[in-house]
């Protein structure tokens, strides 16, 4: 039958709901990422959910469209994600990216060793310009319970293909801040967090340590960085609002950990 089979005769079985969702996000540093907007339209259907067990509380399928928005880029796109079991999701992931010819796009080097030097010395670049090209990949996140305290574990891989007009074969992307082969790019993409809850009525605070790796294969260009999260949920858990701060432990440009990376994001889930 195999694993599609199986998936469609656990679907018919579990009777699912089908409800839309909608999951939005703003996120805000002053770092090279800038300022980013993801707006994600879809359909939520519940699979073999059962109320009273931890590991079957929350399962589904959601199907979304997948739009992001930045001073640098427009990426189009759309997601899969499946979580057999509250606790873990694999999701697939692919679209269209174009960078705008601003003073802060994408910048363009000869060779996969460039030190490409901090935001402010990257605007002096004479070599930006737009650029389009295409992405796909997978994802996987494990998350629960240790004892009072929450955790999560992400992983992603996605291969990129760009094409850019400046010469040169290697293209920095602020998104991943990481040098990428236009042509033929892999990125890892890891994060992990340990949080600890505190609830006060309708509105739950977690506050704990995150962590962000990545890493270009072709260019084997890296970063790491670990810091503080700050998290806030209200509104039925409709409403979060995260606040971290990391400082660059691996990095070509920063070689100092401070000033540390700082971050606000606002976001919107529905279903």
């Amino acid at each position: 039958m195999g694993v599609f089979g199986l998936f469609i005769t656990a679907f018919a079985w579990a009777g699912p709901t089908v409800e839309p969702s909608f999951d939005a996000r703003l996120a805000i540093t002053g770092w090279r990422p800038g300022a980013e907007l993801v707006a994600r339209p879809g359909m939520k259907i519940g699979l073999w959910n059962n109320p009273e067990s931890a590991l079957f509380n929350d399962t589904y399928a959601r199907f979304e469209a997948d739009i992001q928005g930045s001073q640098t880029a427009l990426k189009m796109g759309a997601r899969t994600t499946f979580a057999p079991i509250a606790w873990f999701d694999l999701s697939l992931h692919g679209g269209w990216q174009h960078d705008f010819a601003t003073f802060d796009s994408a910048v363009s080097f000869d060779s996969a060793d460039a030190t490409y030097g901090e935001f402010e010395e990257m605007l002096d670049q004479p070599s930006q310009a737009a650029s389009k090209g295409w992405y796909f990949g997978g994802a996987t996140t494990l998350k629960g319970r240790l004892g009072p305290t929450l955790f999560l574990l992400g992983a992603e891989l996605t291969h990129w293909g760009i094409d850019s007009a400046p010469a040169g074969d290697w293209l920095f992307d602020r998104g991943n801040e990481l040098l990428l082969h236009k042509q033929n790019e892999n990125v890892l993409h890891g994060n992990a967090a340990w949080l600890f809850p505190f609830g006060f009525g309708s509105v739950n605070l977690r506050l704990g340590v995150a962590g962000t790796y990545r890493r270009a294969l072709a260019s084997e260009d890296q970063l790491l960085r670990a810091g503080l999260m700050f998290s806030l949920g209200h509104g039925g858990q409709r409403w979060n609002h995260h606040l971290i701060a990391q400082a660059y432990l691996i990095d070509r440009a920063y070689a100092q950990p401070f000033p540390p990376y700082l971050a606000y994001q606002i976001r919107f889930t529905l279903n």
